[in-house]
This record gives structure tokens, C-alpha cells and sequence, in this order.
């Protein structure tokens, strides 16, 4: 499961690298016009949503361990979501 961890890490700084790159080459629009920083941090959250669902199911399937790997994607989308959309 220790590897488990070590890709979930792995999963969120590349993630983050992706978006804060996104968010400089290509950032929001006076106008309101969302740039590619926020089309794929909206993208990322998707990805984490669906990496919720997929674990709640594989905790009830296959182990309890995915439990855990759950919350912390769960975790991580609150915090996203309520840290970086109202700023």
C-alpha cells in the first residue's frame, strides 16, 4: 500500500505543475473567460472526483484499505475546491 501512497504524491505534484504552467502561460481573461489554468484545474477535479468513486467501489469490492486511498483524494478536492475557488 506504500506504493500506493508514493503515486497519489506523485499524481497530485504533477498535477500541480500541470496547472500552475497552464496558469502562466494561459490565465483568466479580463472579460471572465476562463484561461487553461482553470480548464485544467476544473479537469483535475473531475479526475479526483471520479478517483473518489472508482475507490469507494474498490473498498467495497476489494479491500478496505481503499477506504483510506478514498479520503484522501476526498480531502484533497475539498481542499481544492473551497481553497482555491473562493479566494
Amino acid at each position: 500500500m506504500k506504493k500506493a501512497y508514493t503515486l497519489i504524491l506523485f499524481f497530485y505534484i504533477i498535477a500541480f505543475a500541470i496547472v500552475f504552467a497552464f496558469v502562466k502561460l494561459s490565465p483568466d481573461h479580463g472579460d471572465g473567460t476562463p484561461g487553461l489554468g482553470s480548464t485544467a484545474l476544473i479537469f483535475f477535479m473531475v479526475l479526483i472526483a471520479l478517483l473518489v468513486i472508482i475507490n469507494i467501489i474498490k473498498g467495497f469490492t476489494t479491500g478496505r484499505s481503499f477506504f483510506l486511498v478514498a479520503l484522501l483524494h476526498a480531502l484533497a478536492l475539498f481542499l481544492i475546491y473551497f481553497g482555491l475557488l473562493y479566494r
